[in-house]
């Protein structure tokens, strides 16, 4: 008698590739008295997978692997792995390289009149205090420059008094200057009473 051989039956599956952007930033600490300059970038900023249409199914993005860093006190320039893949998805590539630029910071204050605005013709309102004082961070090579600029205003609307119940207002404090990279840290005092003057 003849061996029948034994049916073999094999089922590929259709291999898949698609380009997936890379999601997650690693926790940055800077060291005291440094910070960003402009933010962080990822090169490149989408991964290519490739495998068997059921396991690539339901992927819309790519993980890094967490990653603390600290004591940072000059540009950064690192590569991140990215999460390793299961089995039976190819992945490329498996690192990222984050830059950030990290500069010296020096802090800075200023005294502010609060403003009114938007007050109907006629009404004028007193604030208590009459002034605020903005502390906030700056880089060092931009702080001279900016001793000369009018970097802030501090505003309260007639719509913030329309709106409040309590005598006290918070003035929004703008930032006039945008292409300086100013990181405001407090106010001083955060709220103000207000009272109307009649004529």
């Amino acid at each position: 008698h003849g061996v029948e051989p034994a049916e073999l039956i094999v089922n590929l599956e259709p291999v898949v590739e698609i380009t997936v952007p890379v999601t997650g930033q690693p926790e940055v600490r800077y060291r005291s008295g440094y910070g960003p300059l402009g933010p962080l970038t990822l090169e490149p900023d989408s991964v290519r997978l490739r495998g068997g249409a059921s396991r690539m199914a339901g992927l819309a993005s790519w993980p890094l692997q967490p990653v603390e860093l600290t004591n940072i006190a000059a540009d950064l320039r690192r590569d991140i792995p990215l999460a390793a893949p299961p089995e039976g998805i190819e992945m490329e590539p498996e690192r990222v390289r984050i830059t950030q630029p990290v500069t010296e910071y020096t802090q800075g204050e200023r005294t502010l009149e609060v403003e009114g605005e938007g007050f109907p013709p006629g009404m004028i309102v007193q604030f208590i205090p009459s002034s605020l004082t903005v502390r906030f961070l700056i880089p060092i090579e931009t702080y001279s420059d900016a001793e000369e600029l009018e970097l802030f205003r501090a505003v309260v609307s007639y719509d913030d008094i329309r709106a409040d119940e309590s005598g006290f207002v918070t003035p929004r404090i703008l930032q006039l200057q945008s292409e300086l990279p100013i990181r405001i840290q407090n106010v001083s005092p955060p709220n103000v009473a207000y009272y109307e003057l009649l004529e």
